[in-house]
């Protein structure tokens, strides 16, 4: 089994879930209001279970979704 990110990179499992510890390990942060995210990480593990990372490199900042539940993350993307 692989995850297929948007763009067309394909994942192993165990890299993917590695990936989304990452970014729901970075700091909790509020919603910016320029967040534009060009780039999202989709992860789907099944009908009921999938991961949404949105990024914004303007104000550092990621709309994570996780099976239906929000919350943002900050970044320093210097």
């Amino acid at each position: 089994m692989h995850f297929q990110l948007d763009g067309g990179v394909v994942l192993n499992p165990v890299a993917a879930i590695a990936l989304w510890d990452r970014i729901v390990a970075l700091p909790p942060g509020d919603q910016m209001r320029c967040h534009a995210p060009r780039y999202a990480v989709h992860l789907n593990f099944g009908e009921s279970q999938f991961f949404t990372a949105a990024i914004c490199w303007e104000c550092n900042n990621i709309s994570i979704s996780s099976s239906g539940e929000y919350s943002w993350r900050q970044f320093d993307g210097v």
